[in-house]
C-alpha cells in the first residue's frame, strides 16, 4: 500500500507530536514541522511570501523555503531566452525549411490541400478543369426567385435549374431547363425538348407493326385485303409476268448473250446527213443560215489570185501615184511621153 502524507495546520503552540512522515504547519509563526512519531523537526520559513516555494539546498544542510529558480536547482547556466527567440540546430532548421506553412494551404499562390478521399477539393480547382459551371440552386421562373443577378465575369459559369415554369419575355422556361451565365448574358439551355417516350415506351425503343395500332386512312397490307380488292382482281391479267427466257414473249435474263454479242448495224432505209450506210452528195444539201455552199465559179476565181497579191481596195487608192513606191527600170516602161535625162528611173 502506498504511504500517506498528512499535513496538519494551526497555531504554532497547538502543533502536536506528529507521526512519522506527517507534516505540520503553523499559520502564525510560519514554521513547517516534519514528525517521526517521537519528535517534531522544524523548518523555518523566512517570511509569509515564501510559503509554498521550497528551495532545495546542499544535502545535509537542511531544507529552507523560498522562490524556486534555475540557480536553486543547479541550472544557473541555462539560457532563459524566450521560446520564440531560442536558436535551433542546423538539422532542425533544415527539417523546418522542408515544411509548408499552414498559411500557404488553400491560399492564393500557395498549395492545394487534399480531402478525406485524397482528392483536391473542387473549390480549389480552376474553372478550365471542372468545366466552368457552378450550380447555384433551383430558380422559380414565375417569380424570379432567387433574383438572377446581372451577368458579369464574376458569375460566368453560374447556372440555375428551373423549378417552376413560366414565360419570361420571349423565353418559355420549362421545369428542368438551365439558366446559365456566359459572363455577358444569361442563356437558356433547354432540357425538355427531347421525346420522353415513344408509343408509351422509353429507352432504346424498337417498334414493329404489332406495337402500332392501325389508322383509319392508312391501313396495313394483308393478303385478304388484296384478294378482296376489285381493282386488283380486274388488273391481275395485265400484270401477269410472262417469265424469263430467250424466246419471244419472254423477258431476257441479265446474262442473255443478246445483251453482249457484237452485231452489225442494219442498213438504213432513208437518207440522212450523218452516219448510216448510204452516201450523201453535197448537191443534195441546202444552204444553211450560217454555212453556205462554195460554188465552182467562186473556186476558179480565187484560184487565179496569186499568193501575196495586193489586197483589194478602191480604184482611187490603187490609181493614186503616192500609194506606189519603189523603183523600176525604164527599159520595161512603155507609153510614156518623156524620159528623165539624168537617170534610169522615174
Amino acid at each position: 500500500m502506498a504511504n500517506l502524507i498528512q499535513i496538519r495546520g494551526g497555531l504554532d503552540s497547538a502543533v502536536p507530536t506528529l507521526s512519522a512522515k506527517e507534516f505540520g504547519f503553523s499559520t502564525d509563526a510560519f514554521r513547517l514541522y516534519i514528525g517521526d512519531g517521537t519528535d517534531n523537526h522544524e523548518s523555518v520559513l523566512s517570511s509569509a511570501t515564501d510559503i509554498g516555494y521550497p528551495q532545495i539546498v546542499t544535502a545535509g544542510v537542511g531544507v529552507t523555503w523560498g522562490a524556486l529558480d534555475s540557480s536553486s536547482v543547479g541550472l544557473g547556466n541555462v539560457d532563459n531566452t524566450s521560446d520564440v527567440d531560442k536558436p535551433v540546430s542546423i538539422a532542425t532548421s533544415t527539417a523546418l525549411n522542408l515544411r509548408i506553412p499552414k498559411t500557404y494551404l488553400a491560399a492564393a499562390y500557395g498549395v492545394a490541400t487534399l480531402d478525406a478521399s485524397i482528392h483536391i477539393p473542387l473549390a480549389q480547382l480552376p474553372a478550365s478543369i471542372v468545366g466552368g459551371v457552378d450550380y447555384q440552386g433551383v430558380w422559380d421562373a414565375s417569380t424570379n426567385t432567387p433574383t438572377i443577378p446581372t451577368a458579369a465575369a464574376a458569375n460566368k459559369g453560374w447556372y440555375y435549374k428551373v423549378s417552376v415554369a413560366a414565360v419570361v419575355g420571349n423565353i418559355d422556361w420549362k421545369v428542368g431547363d438551365w439558366n446559365i451565365s456566359d459572363g455577358i448574358t444569361w442563356d437558356q439551355i433547354s432540357n425538355t425538348d427531347s421525346v420522353s417516350s415513344v408509343n408509351a415506351q422509353t429507352g432504346a425503343v424498337v417498334l414493329t407493326t404489332d406495337d402500332v395500332a392501325e389508322g383509319s386512312s392508312n391501313l396495313y397490307f394483308t393478303e385478304a385485303r388484296v384478294t378482296a380488292n376489285s381493282s386488283v382482281t380486274a388488273n391481275t391479267a395485265k400484270v401477269t409476268f410472262p417469265g424469263f427466257g430467250t424466246t419471244a414473249s419472254l423477258v431476257p435474263h441479265g446474262n442473255d448473250t443478246r445483251f453482249s454479242n457484237a452485231r452489225t448495224p442494219l442498213v438504213h432505209a432513208s437518207t440522212h446527213e450523218s452516219g448510216g450506210s448510204d452516201v450523201i452528195a453535197f448537191d443534195s444539201l441546202a444552204d444553211g443560215s450560217t454555212y453556205k455552199k462554195f460554188l465552182s465559179t467562186e473556186r476558179t476565181k480565187l484560184t487565179g489570185i496569186a499568193t501575196a497579191a495586193t489586197a483589194n481596195d478602191t480604184n482611187a487608192f490603187l490609181l493614186a501615184r503616192a500609194n506606189h513606191t519603189g523603183t523600176e527600170s525604164y527599159v520595161v516602161l512603155s507609153d510614156y511621153q518623156s524620159m528623165p535625162i539624168d537617170g534610169g528611173t522615174w
